[in-house]
């Protein structure tokens, strides 16, 4: 009542033209209803008002149509209460009304009211329960309206299959299916077509088929939902298939169909189909369509192409909540997410409400950067606006706390939920998963009232990643057999437990398992396949998965390409390389990183400077990583100007950097620069590692500063540092004092020396008794040498020499007979001989 006033200050004179006819009138609320102008609503019903009719039944219902379909609630409800004698017709608009515009408290307070409910009431309310996210009660409802004597309509299944896929609860979806057979409504095609999409939600394709093939009238709206099921499916390949066999059979494919061949696309990052998709969108002229506009924006994100998807939104002549929501998402997609809250904050000012889809994109965005301060903001905007109700919106609020480590806070959101789908459950179960809380998460998945494939993959992704590898074999084997079928997520989880675990035997079972499954290869699965045959020495097998892999991308060629490196085999890696380049496949830093340590290996300079040319074309010089493994290259192969060319161009350095160019001075002679280098590295703040120091102790050895030597090696020993002593400061330290002819200095570190290099250490000290004619000491360098590696016979030549030397100086012994027992047949005598000679000396 409180709104007429309002309605009857607007002066007559503003409508264009008296308006007499009652049809005139119900015709003129009509289109300005649909046209949503709520000013010219409001002078028509002044109009009627002046007429005396406004509570007529017939025209009080034309205007709580118009101000429905104008979101004007206030206005609606007071025609309504207008009325003289509202009918079941007047009650289903104002449901309709405040079920589109209202939240589902006031919704399902005005079904409450009804004195009445036919078919379209209950079809009404089941809607808006789905709209606002309370999937269950939508459920519950349907099978209330039969007990209540109403025979559900076409719609009334549509929107009950609606409610299972969204919580992919298949049980009741078979249910109300037998229901629909038994009716003889199985073959109708929107009924057949909602089908189709349940199994599809509920990832039962096999069930989606048997459907989609006893259709008799199998028109595009059946292969639209088909080619649907699939794109959700992760069964892209599969999708686009279908689509292209639909126009074989004289179908032209509509704006549903272009949607899920997109999400098809999107799906397997398929830039290729997508662009060609594109091109089929602007054939048929469709490209102006706001949903399409959304789609290719989301296509193209997914594909990594993140100019066009924006060059996309900017030429859209019409942005709705879900253009923006698109483009928020791409913007996730390119993991800029400062630059996604920041769009998401523009949307107040551009007059744009976020429906809960943009909603949950900030707050991913939020969690993404661990922004606690931003994601509590929302949370009370979420809580002002009544969106806690929505299951997609607190799952989300649940993701941000945990991933900002806000145990408490996630625990509140869950326990004050209404209602809990799967995904809330397992969030939480993630949640847990992540945090390290294993036997919370146990408890949890046994709490789980319906689980399904992502709750066991969540289980198992916990095992995994907390090292309970074997633990994730069981739930893997159980999940089997309580008849839930692993899909793509659950065989790559499981077969990266079997590469972390090099367990070929657990790994050849699952490969068996996929083909069993006739599950379609995804490139993440194809990619984990290849990699696991890797880690387990399978490297021809390896290879021949890569060989088949369908849509080849940057992570399966770098795969591959990492694998030849690792297993010594540089050169493979190198022509794989070349033939990826064929492919228009553009390398990362991490792949070349892997290929300047092929040419590192194999001493390649030209290949490497080939290499090099491509890093500056990509702009990928300035990585460190890069440059680091360019410094590792250019030392490797012995070409300091380019090393230090590298170097000085370099913007950041780390300690990698550093120890490259040191170590790298220090080997080719330069040994002032490398100590320069290192004084450099020190008035930077960067602090040396034991590698540092090997290439520091050879630059001072080599250039005779033994006393600094011995100050950064009592340096190595400082506790403050958190460095050890290592085998190789050993070799280094022995070999510079041996040359400095510090004999006793050098045996002395040997006989504290660890065992793992200790034969190399032994051989530079056999070297530099020789230099100095150092006969006894030279004997026992030759007989540790001997009794650590018998099979090694690099000191006889030494010791020949030694004893050459020897043999000029005195003749107290016979020399002649110890060298002719230099030899790899007589080691046992020659040991033997010279202990007869030590103990003599």
């Amino acid at each position: 009542m409180t709104a007429l006033p309002l309605l009857l200050d607007v002066p007559e004179a503003q409508i264009d033209r008296p308006l007499n006819n009652w049809d005139e009138f119900s015709l003129v609320l009509k289109r300005y209803g649909k046209a949503k102008s709520l000013r010219d609503v409001r002078l028509v019903h002044a109009n009627i008002v002046s007429h005396g009719c406004d509570a007529d039944t017939f025209m009080a219902n034309c205007l709580v149509q118009s101000y429905g379909d104008c979101k004007s609630l206030r206005d609606a409800e007071t025609s309504f209460h207008r009325m003289h004698f509202p009918n079941l017709y007047s009650w289903n608009i104002l449901l309709r009304a405040f079920s589109q515009a209202a939240s589902f408290e006031d919704a399902k307070a005005v079904f409450d009211q009804m004195p009445c409910r036919d078919v379209i009431s209950w079809n009404s309310i089941i809607g808006a329960s789905i709209q606002y996210g309370f999937c269950r009660e939508a459920l519950s409802l349907f099978f209330y309206m039969q007990r209540d004597g109403i025979q559900p309509s076409d719609i009334s299944l549509i929107t009950a299959l609606d409610a299972c896929s969204n919580l992919a609860s298949i049980e009741q979806g078979s249910q109300i299916h037998a229901c629909i057979v038994e009716s003889g409504r199985d073959r109708d095609s929107r009924v057949g077509s909602a089908i189709i999409n349940m199994y599809g939600k509920c990832e039962d394709l096999e069930s989606a088929e048997v459907v989609f093939g006893k259709m008799w009238n199998c028109n595009l709206i059946p292969w639209s939902a088909m080619i649907s099921a699939y794109a959700h499916n992760g069964r892209g390949r599969t999708a686009l298939d279908m689509f292209y066999e639909m126009q074989a059979n004289g179908i032209q494919p509509d704006e549903i169909a272009f949607l899920s061949v997109l999400t098809a696309c999107a799906n397997l990052g398929d830039i290729v189909e997508g662009k060609q998709i594109h091109d089929a969108i602007l054939t048929f002229k469709l490209e102006k369509h706001v949903n399409i506009g959304n789609a290719l924006i989301n296509m193209y994100a997914k594909c990594g192409y993140f100019n066009i998807a924006k060059q996309i939104f900017d030429q859209m002549e019409e942005h709705d909540v879900v253009s923006w929501t698109a483009f928020i998402g791409a913007l996730l997609q390119a993991e800029n997410y400062k630059e996604a809250l920041a769009v998401f904050n523009r949307l107040e000012c551009e007059g744009i409400k976020p429906n809960h889809v943009t909603i949950v994109y900030a707050l991913d965005a939020c969690a993404n950067l661990k922004d606690l301060e931003n994601g509590k903001h929302i949370h009370d905007r979420i809580s002002k606006a009544g969106l806690l109700e929505n299951v997609y919106v607190c799952n989300a609020l649940i993701n941000m706390y945990g991933k900002c480590g806000c145990l408490k806070e996630v625990r509140e959101v869950f326990s004050t939920m209404s209602q809990r789908s799967v995904a809330s459950w397992n969030t939480l179960l993630t949640f847990y998963a992540q945090n390290g809380l294993i036997d919370e998460a146990f408890y949890l998945f046994e709490q789980i009232p319906q689980k399904n494939v992502i709750s066991w993959n969540n289980l198992i992704s916990a095992m995994i990643h907390t090292g309970c590898v074997d633990k994730a074999f069981d739930c893997y084997e159980r999940m089997k057999d309580e008849g839930i079928n692993p899909n793509s997520s659950t065989f790559v989880l499981v077969v990266d437990g079997c590469a972390m675990m090099k367990d070929l035997e657990h790994g050849l079972q699952i490969h068996k398992d996929i083909v069993c499954v006739g599950n379609e290869y995804s490139d993440i699965l194809c990619n984990a396949l290849a990699n696991m045959y890797v880690k387990c020495g399978q490297l021809e097998v390896a290879r021949f998965v890569f060989d088949n892999i369908p849509n080849r991308n940057l992570i399966s060629w770098s795969t591959m390409i990492a694998a030849y490196v690792q297993n010594r085999q540089e050169r493979q890696a190198l022509d794989l390389f070349w033939n990826m380049l064929q492919h228009e496949v553009i390398p990362d830093e991490l792949t070349f990183t892997y290929l300047l340590a092929a040419c590192a290996s194999l001493a390649i300079l030209e290949e490497g400077y080939r290499i090099h040319a491509f890093l500056i074309r990509y702009d990928l010089e300035s990585c460190i990583s890069v440059g680091n493994s360019l410094l590792n290259m250019y030392s490797k192969c012995g070409t300091m100007s380019s090393l230090k060319a590298v170097f000085s161009k370099m913007q950041y350095r780390d300690l990698i950097s550093w120890t490259s160019i040191i170590t790298a001075c220090a080997q080719c002679g330069d040994n002032e620069a490398a100590l320069r280098l290192f004084s450099e590295m020190q008035s930077e703040g960067i602090k040396p590692d034991e590698l540092t120091y090997v290439g520091v102790i050879a630059a001072c050895g080599h250039s005779g500063h033994i006393d600094d030597v011995r100050g950064y090696v009592s340096a190595l020993w400082e506790e403050e540092r958190g460095l050890l002593f290592k085998s190789d400061h050993y070799v280094c330290m022995v070999d510079l004092l041996g040359r400095a002819g510090h004999l006793e200095e050098a045996e002395e570190l040997l006989n504290i020396m660890p065992d793992d290099r200790c034969h190399l250490a032994w051989l530079s000290f056999l070297s530099s008794c020789r230099n100095h004619g150092d006969l006894k000491r030279g004997i026992v360098a030759a007989l540790s040498c001997l009794r650590l590696d018998p099979t090694n016979d690099t000191p006889l030549p030494l010791l020949r020499n030694l004893l050459s030397v020897s043999m000029k100086q005195s003749q107290q012994f016979d020399f002649m007979k110890l060298q002719n027992l230099c030899c790899k047949e007589k080691i046992d005598d020659l040991v033997k001989q010279l202990e007869i000679v030590y103990d003599k000396l």
